[in-house]
């Protein structure tokens, strides 16, 4: 019941007051009405059309640019909206507008209309949680939308993903909990075939994982100093006092070190 309210709230309420920016140069979209009445009633066949424009528009790495993404929203929209079943045009859409322009609202507001025409799909409200976690920043939403991911994958056959239901409990018991999101920042990286996006995911990742490390060497100094009634003036000391037995390799190359009782990041 507190699922379905959720997704309404968001669908029917909050996005359609969400300002969706239409360029008015350069790129001209036919109106829907237009598009259905020339199709005949063969709207997969236009969906697939104009699905072929926005992979020869977006398709060359080099095409992700702020002002080409500009376009992609009104494009997508108007492909879900001739073919309302084509699953994978909302899980480009809603992730490419998130990561490479971090507009979490458009992507909010394309992945929850997946979730609607394709309640069979676990993998829209999966990538919608990602969205909530880590662009909008709103993990209770993200909880939500893990949850129901977790649970379509069950009843559609594939229940080696009930993970996500206990994720989306984890999240919702302990909001400031990072590193439950780890593995599936791991399991994104490593299952997207786009480059652009791949680099995106792994960089989250990292971050995630250097988050995780703030917080273990944080307790850990704090540790050293009620032991001992003083901070450690190197990071090498932790280990030398038997505190921790060894010190993790920082994700982004660089190392970590301290300062003042504070971990920091020296670059490489």
């Amino acid at each position: 019941m507190f699922m379905s309210l959720a997704i309404w709230i968001r669908s029917e309420v909050l996005l359609p007051k969400v300002r969706t920016e239409i360029p008015s140069e350069g790129f001209i979209l036919p109106r829907l009405e237009l598009v259905r009445a020339a199709s005949a009633g063969f709207y997969e066949l236009f969906g697939d059309f104009y699905w072929l424009k926005a992979i020869q528009y977006f398709g060359d790495n080099q095409n992700y640019s702020t002002e080409r993404l500009k376009h992609l929203f009104p494009l997508v929209d108007l492909i879900t909206d001739i073919s309302p079943l084509f699953e994978y045009a909302y899980r480009f859409g809603g992730v490419t507008i998130s990561l490479l322009d971090t507009n979490g609202d458009l992507s909010e507001k394309i992945l929850i209309k997946g979730v609607k025409n394709t309640p069979d799909s676990w993998r829209i409200p999966y990538l919608l949680g990602y969205v909530e976690y880590y662009v909008l920043n709103n993990p209770r939403m993200a909880s939500v939308f893990y949850d129901l991911a977790g649970r379509v994958a069950v009843r559609t056959g594939e229940p080696e993903m009930d993970w996500l239901v206990s994720l989306a409990e984890k999240i919702l018991l302990d909001v400031e909990d990072t590193d439950a999101m780890i593995p599936v920042l791991e399991r994104m990286y490593r299952e997207e075939q786009d480059p652009v996006l791949r680099g995106k995911y792994f960089t989250r990742f990292r971050m995630a994982l250097q988050r995780r490390d703030f917080k273990f060497l944080t307790r850990k100094v704090e540790e050293f100093y009620n032991k001992y009634g003083r901070y450690p003036e190197r990071i090498d000391e932790l280990v030398e006092k038997n505190i921790i037995p060894v010190i993790p390799a920082e994700p982004f190359e660089g190392r970590y070190e301290i300062k003042d009782g504070k971990i920091i990041v020296l670059s490489k």
